[in-house]
């Protein structure tokens, strides 16, 4: 299960504690049914650091894997960024990249 959220609830000042519990109510049910729980951080804002460690903290309890995909935001000389949170083609790639990175998989880009 590959999750990537948290960042409208960060943004919009959703209460921690709910967020969190969510989070456990999913990470156990990973652990619990041997379902592997893969969280890429996608919480771009530098001030939202209690969210990440959520996300974090879930990975953790589940025994998966947390991927803080955050510093792809601050590539030099890119947008990356089409807006103040969805990545353009190029944050796309970066990403995909970046996961593909993490697991050891060798990443293939075609754009046609």
């Amino acid at each position: 299960l590959i999750l990537s959220l948290g960042f409208n609830d960060a943004i919009n000042s959703r209460k921690l504690d709910e967020f969190k519990k969510k989070l456990s109510v999913i990470s156990s049910a990973c652990r619990e049914n041997g379902t592997v729980l893969v969280v890429a951080d996608f919480i771009w804002q530098e001030d939202k650091e209690d969210y990440s460690t959520a996300l974090a903290d879930a990975a953790a309890v589940a025994d998966g894997y947390y991927i803080d995909l955050r510093p792809l935001a601050n590539i030099s000389g890119t947008e990356f960024l089409t807006d103040h949170a969805h990545p353009d083609i190029f944050g796309h790639r970066a990403i995909a990249r970046a996961i593909s990175y993490f697991f050891s998989v060798p990443f293939c880009s075609e754009v046609k």
